[in-house]
């Protein structure tokens, strides 16, 4: 399915895409089994569970779409970062083809509400405009608005490095075909997104759409094209050749860090001229 913007509303803030009316019937019983086996892990203070991704935004494709799921927890005793947990996930996939992957996390109060208060917070951004609250109060309603902004754009920049880095470590550990596969499709997907990162700004709108992502950051990188539409393909398609993934990201790949970098630098720049003003 084609993607599409997110909606601004008046003031100019993204609205929530997702919405419980258009998740697809055939996805439905997969979303209640996993929800039901998260909170029968009996694990302490959960406070609530989401649904976010293509499924909650009705845009999911049957058997190539995954599923994301994560719930948050009102204790920081032993984590400050997502975690994931393990739900029998080749199981699920067996008995529901519905979906190509299933992600489920457990997101501590603080990565969600940071103890500094004017730091940004992208688990927030995820709860307040990309998820549906499937069990518990939405934490929704107690977030504040967000507008296309630097710091979204910059979530995406700053990671692009280490998210390569950390596929070439990955694929030359293990060059099985079910691991490049993984990496390619992985890593594909945050490039392209990082992509619309770079150009955020100018169009003033938000997506995470492959799609939008690629062909909005080809408007401003022409000479690009064939890479990033082959990122398109990739994503879709991933290969389970480690020599011609490590070639792509070799080489588009480092351009983009070397973009990326850029970016930052100006970011920095800007980011104090707003604090001075």
């Amino acid at each position: 399915m084609k993607g599409r913007f997110w909606k601004l509303n008046r003031e100019g803030f993204i609205l929530n895409d997702s919405s419980i009316e258009v998740i697809q019937d055939v996805f439905k019983p997969l979303l209640k089994e996993v929800t039901d086996a998260i909170l029968a892990l009996n694990l302490p203070r959960i406070h609530s569970i989401y649904l976010t991704g293509s499924v909650s935004r009705g845009l999911a494709e049957p058997g190539k779409s995954d599923l994301d799921i994560f719930a948050v927890q009102e204790i920081d005793e032993t984590h400050s970062e997502p975690y994931t947990i393990d739900l029998n996930k080749q199981k699920l996939l067996y008995q529901h083809n519905c979906i190509s992957d299933i992600q489920t996390e457990i997101w501590p109060w603080s990565y969600v509400f940071p103890h500094a208060p004017n730091r940004f917070s992208v688990a927030a951004f995820i709860i307040k405009t990309h998820s549906i609250c499937l069990h518990g109060e939405n934490l929704g309603t107690q977030i504040a608005n967000f507008p296309p902004s630097i710091d979204i754009a910059y979530d995406d920049i700053i990671q692009i490095a280490p998210d390569i880095e950390e596929a070439l470590l990955e694929i030359e550990q293990d060059a099985s075909s079910d691991n490049i596969i993984y990496w390619c499709k992985r890593i594909m997907k945050n490039i392209i997104r990082t992509g619309f990162s770079l150009v955020m700004l100018q169009e003033n709108r938000h997506t995470r759409d492959l799609d939008l992502c690629c062909e909005t950051f080809c408007k401003y990188y022409p000479a690009e094209t064939t890479h990033m539409q082959q990122a398109l393909l990739l994503a879709a398609h991933p290969i389970s050749s480690k020599d011609h993934l490590t070639i792509f990201l070799e080489g588009f790949g480092k351009w983009m860090i070397k973009e990326a970098a850029h970016w930052i630098q100006n970011y920095r720049v800007l980011k104090t001229k707003i604090e001075v003003t």
